[in-house]
């Protein structure tokens, strides 16, 4: 598959009708996050439903 991980998770949800997405956490630096940005940042920003981040 091609393409962000995020958009193509968020565009799953969309199409899926799902009530709660799962994300495991990565553990990036906070420096990281900022420069990088995270999927699991991006999806709870733009997710359809609920969505939990397990660390």
């Amino acid at each position: 598959m091609v393409g962000d991980p995020a958009e193509r998770i968020i565009h799953h949800a969309e199409q899926g009708g799902f009530d709660l997405l799962v994300l495991g956490h990565k553990g990036r630096s906070r420096a990281q996050r900022f420069l990088l940005g995270s999927t699991s940042d991006k999806v709870v920003d733009h997710a359809p439903c609920s969505t939990l981040i397990v660390k």
